[in-house]
């Protein structure tokens, strides 16, 4: 990494940096004011379907999210803007007529879900409702593959925190008065006012949506050759951080999950400590299409040992403080959620540094060995959920998290060490 990428990583660290904080904060604001004024039971049963939202989402993203960002990059790279036009029209159009798919689907299947699965007495009409953000979510996803293309990551944290601001803003001044309806109804508003900002903005930067006469077989093969193995390991990834909250529904009830998600806001304010794999990508792929191997390796080792030093101050500081915390956040009566925080910080550093190494993977065109990686530590983290779960609750649950985040980060640093080994690089 030369020192203008230097300056421009460090640069785009900060920036994001100080975007997730403030996303954490209004997270959890989100969470507060949702707890404070909904029932314990329509506050599990939110955030268990968001998180079979979020589960669904990884699935359709197909890999394209960053295959199709790693793609965009060797385009820009080339000056080809017909080629960088055709990524992203495949990837957009590839994308979205799944979600409508899926929604379809899912929206069948609501009054049953909610029925057998949920087991909320509520309306069904609610979780129809939460569906949408299955077009939505995606619709952003496709969208914001050019901002990290072309290194905007202030353009991306502020959109990002735009869409938090506006659900906080809503469901403050609404939800005491309309209850769980009008809380799914500001988050699908923010989903449409942010994909349609993004719309306009990705126009500014020379991508466009071109003919679909224009694509051949070469371009297909070309990105889904790519994003086949990137898919398994970013389905992967985001099944284990959203796992977690989909086994409590299944093995604990809604009660669980509704001091489980105490637990997860406080960990996403300190998961802003740890931007550098959503940055670190596009400079990835940039340093191994210059066969810049020493620079990988460095940054690698670097970036990973960096963020290891975090762990004692973060198991010190749940030990210590999270009781405390979670008093002044939420309420003390929440504060048997401390140990769960403690947990899940030391697990977020250890998904940290896994994450890192595997986007270092992904660009350098080893996705196969990133892949089985993640699919070995999803039958591991299902395991432990299933055996810990019932015995510990909400704290087997981050138990289960912790300890494959760590499993994986091992193994996404030995894969890569393995990589520069074989190849003598």
């Amino acid at each position: 990494m030369n020192r203008a990428d230097l300056k421009l990583f460090i640069r785009g660290s900060a920036v994001s940096m100080c975007g997730i904080a403030v996303l954490g904060i209004m997270n959890y604001l989100i969470r507060r004011t949702l707890l404070l004024n909904l029932a314990d039971t329509d506050f599990g049963f939110f955030y268990s379907a968001f998180a079979l939202v979020m589960i669904i989402m990884v699935f359709l993203d197909l890999g394209l999210a960053q295959s199709a960002a790693i793609l965009l990059i060797k385009s820009f790279s080339e000056k080809n803007q017909e080629k960088a036009n055709k990524v992203f029209t495949l990837s957009f159009v590839a994308r979205i007529l799944l979600a409508l798919l899926v929604l379809g689907i899912m929206e069948l299947l609501a009054p049953y879900l909610t029925r057998y699965y949920f087991k909320y007495s509520g309306s069904s009409v609610l979780l129809m409702l939460i569906f949408l953000l299955i077009p939505l979510q995606t619709l952003e996803s496709a969208l914001s593959c050019v901002f990290i293309a072309c290194k905007a990551f202030k353009t991306q944290n502020i959109l990002i925190n735009l869409r938090a601001f506006i659900i906080l803003f809503g469901v403050f001044l609404t939800v005491r008065y309309y209850g769980l309806r009008i809380c799914i109804l500001w988050f699908i508003a923010a989903g449409m006012i942010v994909a349609v900002a993004e719309f306009f903005i990705v126009r500014t930067y020379g991508i466009s949506l071109i003919s679909l006469e224009r694509l051949d077989m070469h371009d297909v093969k070309n990105i889904f050759s790519l994003s086949s193995w990137i898919a398994v390991s970013t389905a992967g990834i985001s099944v284990m951080y959203y796992l977690d909250t989909v086994c409590l529904t299944w093995l604990a009830g809604l009660e669980a999950v509704a001091i489980y998600n105490i637990a997860l806001p406080i960990m996403q304010i300190a998961q802003s400590f740890f931007v550098f794999p959503a940055v670190f990508t596009p400079f990835a792929a940039e340093m191994w299409e210059k066969k810049d191997y020493a620079g990988i390796r460095k940054t690698c080792c670097i970036g990973s040992l960096l963020m290891l030093l975090t762990l004692p101050v973060f198991v010190w500081g749940g030990v210590c403080f999270a009781p405390d915390i979670i008093t002044l956040l939420f309420d003390g009566k929440y504060a048997a959620a401390a140990p769960a925080v403690t947990i899940l910080w030391a697990g977020m550093v250890f998904f940290s540094i896994a994450t890192f190494n595997i986007s270092a993977l992904n660009s350098g065109g080893r996705q196969q060995r990133a892949a089985f990686l993640v699919i070995g530590c999803v039958i591991v983290n299902f395991i432990l959920n299933t055996v810990l779960i019932p015995e510990y609750g909400y704290i087997g649950a981050a138990l289960a998290t912790a300890a494959t985040y760590m499993i994986m980060a091992l193994g996404a640093i030995v894969n890569l060490l393995i990589v520069f080994y074989k190849s003598g690089k």
